[in-house]
């Protein structure tokens, strides 16, 4: 009769249960790993090279003379894992000095998870490896790690790839897609992008910061006021949208002067703005207005007809560069005067050389 087998679990088993997932190993032809950095329980095999390549921490802590060399059977030159501070600062250091990581100092650590992810799309920046960025926590994260480990160039390089289709632009608060997502974060992120140097993230943000500047005290518009940098170009930016606005309301008056059968049907502009105090001000109003131009078309036998022709194409002229969409990211399929963006204008735009750092530093 063969033996029972036995109930109690093997060394072995034990092993594999508490072993985290299988390494994320980064490929780089003719280059052997050499490197394997730990990340909570997550194990990367890297290359030396790529790390002292694009972070300037590596570059400098990685053969610092303090540091021990490897055995010779060791499979990996350089070994490093994570270590937690008492306040849940966490970062990567030599395994050989290294504390151990323990429950209590993971439970420190807001979301591991999080926080493992940005190192792993730090690491595909690195390698230049395609990733996306799929909501804002997810970019603050990777930028906060790209600024510790000195590698903001590289992130700030690869990002763009990272952004166009992103999921993080085209989502709308609670299924609700009137929801200016954009007006809430736009304060924080024009704030990462600054740091990244990254001008179309940061372009992007102006435009939403810039629409909603009369509204900026709700979105934590306070943030901004801290850079003067940021906060006198968005001051400019809202002067600049103020004089396109006086350009309408003028070419408006214009035509309703020589035009004596244009006027403007306010039971529908009334609809349409609902119970705001300015209307005039709100993006939905300039969009009916246009609506309302090109359903009439002008009358014939007008005293003045070249008069008129000149009002309406400067009326139109003034109201398709108000009502312009400049967003580049968004995917809602809104335009200005549209769902999310019923209050918003989406036509302010910022040069690259007017950005706030200087575009000719390439060590940030």
């Amino acid at each position: 009769m063969p033996p029972k087998a036995s109930k109690k679990r093997s060394r072995v088993d034990s092993v594999l249960v508490e072993a985290g997932p299988p390494p994320i190993k980064f490929i780089s032809p003719g280059f052997t790993a050499d490197t394997c950095i730990t990340v909570f329980d997550q194990d990367y095999h890297v290359h030396s090279t790529i790390l002292k390549l694009h972070s300037n921490y590596f570059r400098k802590f990685l053969d610092s003379a303090d540091k021990p060399n490897a055995p010779a059977t060791a499979i990996f030159k350089y070994n490093y894992t994570t270590v937690v501070d008492d306040d849940g600062i966490w970062a990567v250091e030599p395994k050989s000095t290294a504390p151990p990581l323990t429950a209590k100092l993971m439970n420190l650590v807001d979301d591991p998870a999080a926080e493992n992810e940005g190192f792993h799309l730090l690491l595909c920046a690195f390698y230049n490896r395609p990733y996306t960025i799929y909501h804002a926590y997810g970019l603050r994260v990777l930028v906060r790690l790209a600024d510790y480990y000195c590698s903001l160039p590289i992130v700030s390089s690869t990002l763009t790839g990272a952004l166009l289709g992103s999921p993080m632009f085209k989502k709308v608060v609670n299924g609700d897609p009137s929801e200016n997502v954009w007006a809430y974060q736009s304060p924080s992120l024009i704030q990462v992008a600054k740091k990244l140097r990254h001008p179309l993230l940061f372009r992007e943000c102006y435009i939403h910061l810039v629409g909603n500047f009369v509204d900026l005290q709700l979105f934590d518009g306070e943030l901004l006021k801290k850079d003067d940098p940021i906060w006198n170009l968005v001051c400019a930016g809202h002067a600049m949208l103020e004089r396109k606005i006086l350009k309408v309301n003028q070419a408006m008056f214009s035509l309703m002067k020589v035009d004596e059968y244009w006027y403007m049907d306010w039971d529908t502009v009334r609809l349409k703005v609902k119970d705001l105090a300015d209307p005039d001000q709100t993006c939905v109003f300039y969009q009916t207005l246009r609506q309302q131009l090109s359903a009439r078309p002008p009358y014939v036998g007008y005293r003045d007809p070249e008069g008129v022709r000149r009002a309406r194409k400067n009326l139109f002229t003034g109201l398709d560069k108000l009502l312009e969409n400049n967003l580049v990211l968004d995917q809602s399929g809104y335009n200005a005067g549209e769902g999310p963006y019923e209050l918003t204008f989406l036509c302010a735009n910022i040069a690259d050389e007017d950005m706030p750092w200087d575009s000719e530093e390439i060590d940030f």
